[in-house]
């Protein structure tokens, strides 16, 4: 508990100050925006499923199940998740 505006002044101090990392959220959002975007074409969507089928035991339908997983993890995080990636 805060005792009086000095002690709330310390533990603001002493957070982390996010103002310059604000242009790497930013850019970070805009890449997976990009990935995301890239991943609704049928031509890449069907690149990465092959390419998951040669490295494991899968049908063509778990691997596109895969890269439609993946593109919607990168839609939720090129919002604001983006901050926690660290």
């Amino acid at each position: 508990m805060l005792h009086d505006a000095g002690q709330g002044l310390q533990v603001m101090r002493r957070a982390p100050n996010i103002a310059p990392c604000v242009f790497r959220y930013v850019m970070y959002g805009d890449i997976t925006f990009k990935a995301a975007e890239q991943l609704r074409k049928p031509e890449v969507l069907d690149f990465f499923a092959s390419l998951i089928q040669r490295v494991s035991p899968k049908s063509y339908q778990q691997a596109v199940a895969e890269v439609t997983i993946t593109r919607q993890f990168l839609d939720n995080f090129g919002g604001d998740q983006v901050c926690f990636f660290n």
